[in-house]
């Protein structure tokens, strides 16, 4: 397995987006990995916006969310951002990093998507 694993907040993304494209690997034996995070629904689509301007059009493996926002109210607005990722064909899997077990299970048992964890 040829896994690929950033961070927006790296600020690597286009430097690791260039190295997996120089890599005469085909994209599709891959898996990318990338997190993301933002403090409401419209700062995590602009991020997510950066990300693909990095990465290109198709679809990102697992776009992770990398942390809570700070408010605990915008948790679920934030996750269904990554949730449209995943209807739009933009985005294979979701994953969370660094949340809470409370955090987590709010997010597995609204129905929205099946969760993976």
């Amino acid at each position: 397995i040829r896994h690929v694993d950033t961070a927006a907040e790296y600020g690597t993304e286009g430097g690791v987006a260039r190295a997996v494209r120089n890599s005469g690997i085909p994209r599709a034996e891959i898996f990318v990995n990338i997190k993301v995070a933002g403090e409401s629904a419209d700062e995590l689509r602009n991020v997510i916006s950066d990300v693909r301007r990095s990465w290109g059009d198709g679809p990102i493996d697992c776009l992770m969310l990398h942390r809570a926002p700070a408010a605990p109210e915008m948790l679920e607005q934030v996750w269904a951002v990554l949730e449209e990722e995943v209807r739009a064909g933009r985005a294979r899997y979701l994953g969370a990093s660094n949340l809470t077990s409370a955090q987590l299970e709010a997010l597995t048992f609204d129905g929205r998507l099946q969760s993976l964890w």
